[in-house]
């Protein structure tokens, strides 16, 4: 794929999250009055314990995949989850970690293990930095730099990502972009995450989790092998918090297409589909 077509996904994808961002915004504010006399003010102004699990979920930090841009409020939060992939037909788990080395900065580590766009266990490390944040700019938004060392074809990929948010009252936005590409530039894959998410109670988020990743790699060493084109997950989510301590559960739909051998005049595609569901507990303090 020419690199201004993939410059011009990443500037569409951003747009894409930005402007549901900015209308909810306008909505908000022509709702504030309303707001303030059903006394969803009063619960805006008793936010969760700094440290808490209720915390970490209300700011998206325990959600499936997607990445929020604000920071936890706190020092430390971690999640793990494990389940099964029915468009894969395999066991996956997902595991995150992430430590505040300031107020603006955030280590971070994950790991997924299943099959996927690479082998079948994945390591990401790298760092979030916030730029914006709600109360001066009206969102949140940050940047992240991660590394793969052992992503598409046990190369290493350096993945750069936008990341954006909002909350309206009880309600959150959140959105990445993602890109990624080895050092020679000819193993590349995109992608994209969106999540609305829902606070039921001062313990309790309801939300959606998406991802989406497409694999835009012309390395030769794909010729003859079994190549993941493409997966999409799309997994209602749930999170409910017990002081520092959290459970979350997902069940939804995941998909995917393969081509392979690749290159090859036996060359076949093939799109799979099947229920994705993930369990697993986290914790922030």
């Amino acid at each position: 794929m020419p690199r201004d077509r993939v410059v011009s996904a990443i500037v569409s994808s951003a747009s894409l999250l930005v402007a549901p961002l900015a209308s909810a915004e306008v909505l908000q504010r022509g709702a504030s009055a309303a707001s303030s006399v059903s006394g969803e003010r009063g619960v805006e102004s008793s936010p969760a314990p700094v440290g808490s699990a209720s915390a970490a979920a209300e700011d998206g930090l325990l959600l499936p995949s997607v990445m929020p841009a604000r920071l936890l409020r706190g020092s430390v939060f971690a999640t793990a989850r494990s389940g099964y992939d029915g468009a894969s037909d395999a066991f996956v788990a997902r595991a995150v970690a992430e430590a505040n080395l300031a107020s603006f900065l955030a280590l971070h580590l994950d790991f997924e293990h299943g099959p996927s766009m690479g082998p079948e266990n994945r390591l990401r490390i790298g760092g979030r930095v916030q730029l914006l944040n709600s109360a001066d700019h009206g969102i949140d938004g940050a940047v992240g730099l991660f590394y793969d060392p052992n992503d598409f074809r046990e190369e290493g990929n350096i993945v750069g990502g936008l990341l954006v948010g909002r909350r309206f009252g009880r309600l959150g936005l959140f959105g990445n972009v993602l890109f990624g590409s080895d050092p020679e530039g000819d193993d590349q894959a995109l992608e994209l995450r969106v999540a609305p998410l829902y606070r039921v109670t001062s313990s309790v988020q309801l939300g959606l989790d998406a991802r989406g990743r497409y694999n835009m790699s012309s390395d030769e060493k794909r010729a003859g092998t079994l190549t993941r084109d493409f997966e999409i997950n799309v997994l209602p989510t749930a999170s409910v918090a017990f002081g520092s301590f959290a459970v979350v559960a997902e069940a939804g739909l995941s998909a995917q297409r393969t081509t392979g051998p690749f290159g090859e005049p036996t060359e076949v595609s093939k799109t799979s589909t099947g229920v994705l569901t993930l369990v697993g507990a986290g914790a922030a303090f």
